[in-house]
């Protein structure tokens, strides 16, 4: 709760007052960290973590995703998105790959954002395809933006279409 309305202070006192924190305590504050654009922080206790001898699960790395994302480390992000599979046997799931999308995008790589949207099977793709939009308008990719907003309409044919 505290690391939800950014006081970190707070959620890190209550953590530290746990006497045995679980995967879930760790969790919510390296979240907490992650999420208010302390990513040095959040890979701080991620590391912390697992010399407690915790292993992170897939929640765990979609909080260290979104500090990559965030502080705009693409290769560290990239490098957790493997070693969640390849090292801790962490099955990607659909939240992994937004965060990966809105990492890319964020990065200007809206190209590999787009494939990696086109070539997975996502079934959040209207949060991907929104995700590539933002990035799209940021970086003035109309082309690539128009593209991702078609298919946004083409997901949800409730949605009129402006033109």
């Amino acid at each position: 709760m505290y690391g939800k309305c950014g006081n970190l202070q707070k959620a890190h006192r209550l953590f530290n007052a746990s006497s045995h924190p679980n995967i879930a305590t760790w969790n919510a504050l390296i979240a907490a960290f992650s999420h208010n654009g302390h990513g040095v922080e959040a890979l701080v206790y991620f590391y912390k973590m697992q010399s407690e001898g915790i292993n992170p699960d897939e929640i765990t790395f979609v909080s260290i995703l979104t500090a990559c994302s965030h502080a705009g480390w693409i290769d560290d992000g990239r490098e957790y998105f493997i070693l969640m599979k390849r090292y801790f046997d962490v099955i990607y799931t659909q939240d992994h790959y937004v965060c990966m999308i809105d990492l890319l995008g964020r990065a200007g790589r809206l190209e590999e954002a787009q494939y990696m949207i086109n070539e997975l099977s996502i079934e959040k793709a209207d949060v991907a395809w929104l995700c590539l939009l933002g990035a799209c308008k940021i970086h003035d990719d109309y082309e690539r933006g128009f593209y991702a907003a078609q298919r946004l309409f083409n997901l949800s044919p409730k949605v009129q279409h402006p033109m």
